[in-house]
């Protein structure tokens, strides 16, 4: 009995985000420059005619691979841009979120590592900061305004807050890079609230 229409398609979807996810993972693991479409081709174990029937270049399947990530990333971050949400409360619950997925090993880390790795390709200064609004940055844009906020309010570690933000975001992607090199076993995963706790400032006695 042939295929219907449906059919067929869930079959193209479920080997395009196939095709795709092998290449996020070779992108985040060896570095976009470095891969080719021939590599790809091998780790997914398909010809080049297939890979070319999905995606018309190495850009083009990086560009996709943007675009879908930036979706699911914005779904999942969607409850952390409720305006009702802020102050410690607000950063608290987006790097518990943060940590869990990054931790996970799975296709929505790889996608967050990716995105992180776009966002330090962005003039902090122009972009990140000063643009409001950009749905792919907002939560990032979110957690540095509430930096600064708790800086003010004393409640986070005194400082320059582009400094401290971007070496909070370090420590993101140093826990994607132990991931995915196979040695973030257990009992060296760290805790979210171990996270929190390098941005809190210091009792005094």
């Amino acid at each position: 009995m042939p295929r219907t229409k449906e059919q067929n398609k869930l079959i193209k979807d479920k080997r395009k985000n196939q095709i795709m996810g092998v290449a996020l993972k070779l992108f985040c693991e060896h570095g976009y420059d470095v891969i080719c479409v021939d590599d790809i081709c091998k780790k997914a174990h398909i010809s080049h005619g297939l890979f070319y029937h999905y995606f018309s270049s190495k850009e083009d399947i990086k560009s996709v691979i943007i675009e879908y990530g930036k979706e699911k990333a914005f779904a999942t971050r969607a409850p952390f841009l409720d305006p009702n949400l802020t102050g410690l409360d607000f950063f608290r619950q987006a790097n518990e979120s943060l940590i869990g997925v990054i931790k996970s090993l799975d296709t929505p880390m790889y996608y967050e590592y990716y995105l992180i790795q776009e966002l330090f390709k962005v003039d902090i200064s122009s972009k990140l900061l000063k643009e409001k609004g950009k749905p792919d940055f907002s939560v990032f844009q979110k957690m540095y305004w509430t930096i600064v906020e708790l800086q003010e309010s004393k409640v986070f570690i005194a400082g320059n807050p582009k400094t401290i933000f971007y070496t909070y975001i370090t420590v993101l992607l140093g826990i994607m890079t132990m991931n995915m090199i196979g040695k973030l076993k257990v009992g060296r995963a760290p805790d979210s609230e171990i996270v929190m706790n390098l941005l809190y400032r210091k009792k005094e006695d």
